[in-house]
């Protein structure tokens, strides 16, 4: 299995000391937290910064990242990420997070968005982790270290939204706690 110095960690170590995602967009109505367009925005700078990048065309979010020196080889991380945490718990899981598998890298990780508030919300976003623990264990051709940073919608309300940022470690069950993130 991936041991302790993997492309990943170092991944999440930057992320946790410098992953600061702008306040959502309000809606046209002013009330709503629109992640998508703002984080999309946002995550691709971020990584620009970070990494020599390559992002694909589709409309999903999707980058492979290299190393910013010259050298040769594959590439670090295959990488997807998606902020509808309707689509991540129905779709994602058996459609974009398979790409991660896919991809020749050192590494794979996904980004997601779920939601934990409100009536039944909980349980969808623990099952969207559980589905790509599920994903990862029928489908991985390897033993690189594949993992998930989950940004969780935690409470939100007309006046303020809060969410945290945890990693989840697939090829050891390991959880982490990055950040918390809050807007007004």
């Amino acid at each position: 299995m991936a041991d302790s110095a993997t492309p990943l960690d170092e991944f999440v170590r930057r992320f946790k000391e410098t992953f600061r995602p702008p306040t959502p967009s309000r809606g046209k109505s002013g009330t709503d937290w629109l992640v998508s367009r703002v984080w999309t925005a946002y995550t691709k700078t971020w990584l620009q910064s970070q990494y020599a990048t390559e992002f694909e065309r589709a409309p999903a979010g999707g980058a492979v990242l290299w190393r910013t020196s010259s050298e040769d080889g594959p590439p670090l991380i295959a990488l997807r990420w998606k902020w509808d945490h309707n689509k991540v718990s129905s779709q994602f899981p058996h459609g974009n997070f398979r790409r991660v598998l896919e991809v020749e890298a050192e590494s794979g990780l996904a980004i997601v968005q779920t939601r934990a508030h409100g009536p039944g919300f909980a349980t969808q976003a623990d099952e969207s982790i559980a589905q790509m623990r599920r994903a990862w264990s029928q489908h991985r051709t390897d033993d690189r270290a594949v993992g998930v940073i989950e940004i969780r919608r935690v409470y939100d309300s007309r006046d303020c939204v809060g969410f945290l940022a945890s990693f989840h470690a697939l090829w050891t069950d390991g959880t982490e706690h990055l950040a918390d993130y809050s807007y007004r």
